[in-house]
């Protein structure tokens, strides 16, 4: 990792990151905290403006979460900040909080825009990769908690396999689908639904599910149309995504493939085997460029 500065915020960034944090490690394990910071919607910011404006509004939030007192701030990767503090228990939870506020309550930014911090101790751990790998976890719980909330605790072992897990499900008629939704849910499931196209991609943006099931003619934004939106970004064209429709012909299996959604699904459909479906998705027993369509 090459000691560097971000070109886009002028924040330290690469090895500079990891010695800060292995030095908290190290040397203050009683009270060193790290917080990973990411900025929920940045997606939206991208697709529905430019790259360049979501560059712009990462340098403002960079400004924002730099005006924190006593703390060290750093560029990790895309839309993810590091910060580094050292004091109690009730001194990181109360930066963390103050952090949440300062992004959720700017006039800076030209949308409204939330973050979801993972909090991490330095003495959790006993190497910086190690402290690395528990604040992305939390950082993750945090985003798929919705956005703009903080996460200071890892889940049990005793948790379901699943239940970090979220899928998104858009369908004007998701109120038809109860049976879908209940399979998945009594598999660990979180699910969560969208009315239409657009309302999808804002839920995508911010909490990144682990599967995206979507009804080929929702409106505003019809299933190819958020499909090809989401392959714009590479974090969020990686997720899972499966179709679902009445309409079945060989034009539109092969448009589905032209923007390499490899499961689709004809209704009426069987909730066991979307379920499943879902299940080996989420967990990752086979790669969605290795399948083919269903």
């Amino acid at each position: 990792m090459n000691d560097i500065q971000c070109p886009t915020t002028g924040l330290p960034a690469g090895s500079a990151l990891e010695k800060a944090i292995q030095n908290l490690v190290e040397h203050n394990t009683s009270n060193g905290w790290i917080l990973f910071i990411h900025v929920d919607r940045i997606e939206y910011i991208n697709t529905f403006y430019t790259r360049k404006e979501g560059d712009e509004t990462l340098y403002r939030i960079a400004q924002i979460l730099s005006r924190i007192e006593s703390s060290h701030l750093y560029r990790f990767a895309g839309p993810i900040f590091v910060m580094t503090l050292t004091g109690n228990t009730a001194k990181a939870l109360d930066v963390a909080e103050q952090l949440r506020r300062a992004v959720g309550d700017s006039t800076e930014l030209i949308e409204n825009l939330t973050v979801s911090i993972g909090l991490v101790a330095a003495d959790e751990a006993e190497s910086a990769m190690k402290i690395q790998d528990i604040a992305l976890d939390r950082l993750k719980t945090a985003r798929r908690r919705g956005g703009n909330t903080i996460c200071a605790i890892s889940h049990s072992d005793e948790d379901s396999e699943y239940s970090s897990k979220t899928v998104l499900l858009v369908d004007p008629e998701s109120d038809m689908l109860t049976v879908l939704i209940r399979e998945i849910e009594n598999k660990g499931f979180s699910v969560i639904t969208a009315q239409d196209g657009l309302e999808a991609l804002q839920v995508v943006s911010q909490i990144s599910p682990d599967v995206i099931i979507s009804e080929l003619t929702v409106p505003k934004l019809g299933g190819f149309e958020l499909r090809a939106r989401l392959r714009q970004s590479e974090e969020l064209g990686a997720i899972p995504f499966v179709l679902l429709s009445h309409r079945w012909n060989d034009e539109l299996i092969r448009e589905a493939s032209s923007l390499r959604i490899l499961h689709y699904h004809q209704k009426p459909l069987s909730a066991v085997h979307i379920a499943e479906l879902v299940k080996n998705l989420a967990v990752g027993r086979f790669r969605e460029e290795e399948s083919g369509c269903v």
